[in-house]
């Protein structure tokens, strides 16, 4: 199991956060990791009233989520007479196991859990651990100045990159008054082609790349965009030579055979196209999961896939992380909390529902 497949619950998730949050990084190299978080000493001492049951039970946030998820992750890991059993916890989870019941049965009686990790952390110093560092030998560092153009339209680039500042039809303008300035520097032609599809600019986000990749034939953004930008045309004109659209994601896997866009917009087009996905578009789009767990939309896809093709274990093991995720809207854990029910009682069809309403409200909220 991937550590992006592994079904956290709030205190652990930001428990583990907190653990590392106050690493210190040494002069001689070495990191010491487990520093107690001094900034959460209020929720540990001011409001020093807990339950292990209750934080292990909890799904929601608080400050308890992280200053005591912090204290029992932090216990749970110096703790020789506790070793293993956080990974049995987890384990438990991943099967199916509510967080309390596998708490239980991992931890044992959560009153005296409680009672010890309160002992623990009004000791007057606590363990850490100090990871020495190691004789590396630094590998060559390459340093270019850039042209005047790509200098130009890196703020527009880092605009689009971060997303949220400032309207798609305003990056789009921007983008577009630099690049008829340098019509033949290939990076600003394909920032330009990225900015005209975030816009909804289709045309003229496919003329942008193929100008991009005229100069620079290897360009991977200009492919992917170019890509994206005829997926687009053809679903809007109902029709599209869809052979044609796959080749530039084929194209931009040979130039990047690591990067998980291509391979996520491969197997859409099948999608788009009402197609049923060839066997490479499928393991494609599941290793393109392993490459960036982090993907929401990505991850979700490959859920509904191992649905439909009634995968149950391996899609309950793909959705699970959701379902306990700290960070997520209440309605979306919700949804998630919903299809891993669904999967449990053997029911794929009601389960693709529920992911398929989730994609929805996560594509809005983008």
């Amino acid at each position: 199991m991937q550590g992006a497949d592994v079904a956290l619950p709030p205190w652990a998730r930001e428990g583990f956060a907190e653990f590392f949050a106050r690493t210190q990084l040494r002069e001689d190299g070495s990191a010491v990791i487990g520093v107690p978080p001094a900034y959460r000493g209020y929720g540990l001492f001011e409001n020093s009233s807990t339950s292990i049951r209750a934080l292990v039970a909890s799904d929601g946030y608080g400050e308890g989520i992280y200053s005591w998820g912090w204290a029992l992750t932090h216990f749970l890991t110096f703790n020789p007479q506790r070793r293993g059993q956080f990974d049995r916890y987890v384990d438990s989870i991943s099967k199916g196991v509510t967080p309390l019941k596998a708490g239980e049965a991992a931890f044992g009686d959560l009153g005296v859990l409680t009672s010890e990790v309160e002992a623990y952390v009004r000791r007057r110093t606590l363990p850490h651990l100090i990871l020495r560092g190691a004789d590396i030998t630094p590998g060559s560092v390459t340093v270019r100045k850039v042209g005047e153009g790509t200098a130009e339209i890196l703020p527009t680039y880092i605009r689009l990159e971060a997303k949220r500042t400032g309207s798609a039809r305003d990056v789009a303008a921007d983008a577009r008054k630099i690049a008829a300035r340098y019509p033949s520097d290939a990076f600003v032609q394909a920032v330009l082609a990225r900015a005209e599809f975030d816009a909804k600019n289709y045309v003229a986000a496919d003329g942008a790349s193929t100008r991009a990749i005229s100069l620079d034939p290897n360009n991977f953004s200009a492919l992917v965009t170019k890509g994206k930008a005829r997926m687009e045309i053809a679903r809007g004109s109902q029709g599209g030579d869809w052979r044609e659209i796959r080749r530039w994601f084929l194209k931009a896997n040979k130039v990047d055979p690591e990067a998980a866009e291509p391979l996520q917009l491969f197997y859409k087009s099948f999608v788009y196209a009402h197609e049923q996905p060839t066997p490479n578009a499928v393991d494609g789009l599941l290793y393109a999961m392993s490459l960036a767990p982090q993907d929401s939309l990505l991850r979700l896809a490959a859920v509904r896939h191992l649905l439909a093709r009634r995968e149950l274990a391996k899609a309950k093991v793909a959705i699970a992380p959701f379902a306990y995720s700290p960070h997520w809207k209440n309605a979306w854990r919700a949804l998630a909390g919903k299809a891993v029910a669904s999967i449990d009682q053997g029911r794929a069809d009601e389960a693709i529902g529920h992911v398929e309403k989730l994609q929805q409200l996560i594509e809005d909220a983008d």
